[in-house]
């Protein structure tokens, strides 16, 4: 897949800054079917399915250096196909960021 986003800062104090974001994640999925009968025959299909989902987040970033900076992240986004139902997928990120 791909994930194409935006996002905005606010600066909430002098080192604490919080962002939202938002954008769309285009994916490909390939996955198998599995079917089982009254008999135990067991059977596979294999198949594949392709969307566009809308992506949101919010995050805190925290500037401990001018160039150095702890952050913290919230991402949202639901894959949906005819082919199978909706999944909610959420991400939440802790790490650092250098910026040069």
């Amino acid at each position: 897949g791909a994930l194409f986003s935006l996002s905005y800062r606010f600066g909430v104090m002098e080192q604490l800054d919080l962002f939202v974001k938002g954008g769309f994640n285009l994916w490909y999925a390939e996955f198998d079917r599995v079917s089982i009968d009254a008999s135990n025959v067991r059977s596979k299909e294999q198949d594949s399915a392709t969307g566009v989902s809308p992506i949101t987040g919010a995050g805190l970033l925290w500037r401990v250096l001018p160039d150095l900076a702890v952050r913290a992240e919230l991402e949202t986004t639901a894959l949906e196909s005819q082919d199978f139902s909706r999944t909610r997928l959420q991400l939440l990120t802790l790490g650092v960021q250098y910026d040069f």
